[in-house]
């Protein structure tokens, strides 16, 4: 009687496995809520208050409703993401513990096999989760890339809007628009895509500059900072001075020319070997 009162507890505790993360999906699908992006701005069938032809003479203020209501769907989704995350480990984690104790409270064989075989079903089955949705903390890393791509765009909307002041107003349609494909800017599919641009991108290595390129006239660009270099003057025969002028990333011109030794000038733009 003990053991089939046994066998019927292992089946519930492998149910109750995902009591734990279980509210919180169930909670966020009760509400239409996705952990794959922000909610979308659905006008005017989703929210009748932000229908367009309310704004006519007053796009600014749209255009500001827009963007609080994007960045609230926004960090809404950023919060799911890490409470699914952490919900879901913090519940597999639990329930192995309590099935490999029980597993070492129980003395018949076939009791604590079945007991040890749902502690290593739930230990798998969180790796696999973390593994195939959360690898190595992902929702820390799409939250990082969401402040490149999406709250960035975010930002320099809102001060668009700002500085046109009261006298200039944006058309309604155009900014409800231009919002709705800014708020989709907020997703998982968003945010690895351009993680993986911009992965990709770091991957190729340019190549060390070398003294045949330091001919007058050249404009190269350093490996090491990305600052381009304009080749004014080249070495002189029997000389190894040249002169350069430099230009930062966002800068519009190049500085004033200055002087460096060959070799230096190399050792400095080019990564350490």
């Amino acid at each position: 009687m003990k053991i089939k009162q046994i066998s019927l507890l292992v089946p519930a505790l492998c149910l109750w496995l995902t009591g734990c993360a279980g509210p919180f999906i169930s909670a966020l699908n009760q509400t239409n809520a996705t952990l794959v992006g922000a909610a979308a701005i659905d006008v005017p069938n989703g929210n009748a208050s932000l229908d367009p032809s309310l704004y006519k003479t007053n796009g600014n203020e749209y255009a500001g409703i827009l963007l609080s209501t994007s960045a609230t769907n926004c960090l809404q989704f950023m919060n799911r993401l890490s409470v699914a995350e952490r919900g879901i480990d913090t519940g597999f984690d639990i329930s192995s513990t309590v099935l490999s104790s029980l597993a070492t409270a129980f003395t018949p064989l076939a009791t604590v096999h079945a007991l040890s075989a749902a502690s290593a079903i739930s230990t798998g089955t969180k790796t696999a989760i973390d593994s195939d949705i959360y690898v190595k903390e992902t929702a820390p890393l799409i939250i990082q890339e969401l402040n490149v791509t999406y709250w960035t765009d975010y930002y320099t909307e809102q001060k668009r809007i700002q500085d046109l002041g009261a006298t200039t107003q944006v058309d309604p349609y155009i900014e409800l628009s231009f919002v709705q494909g800014l708020n989709r800017e907020c997703s998982l599919d968003y945010a690895i895509a351009n993680l993986s641009k911009t992965s990709a991108a770091a991957s190729v290595k340019q190549a060390p500059i070398t003294k045949n390129q330091l001919s007058q006239g050249n404009v190269i660009t350093s490996p090491v900072n990305g600052i381009q270099y304009q080749i004014t003057e080249a070495a002189a025969p029997g000389s190894s001075t040249i002169t350069v002028e430099s230009k930062p990333s966002g800068a519009t011109s190049f500085s004033d020319p200055e002087s460096y030794n060959e070799d230096d000038f190399l050792a400095f733009i080019n990564p350490a070997s």
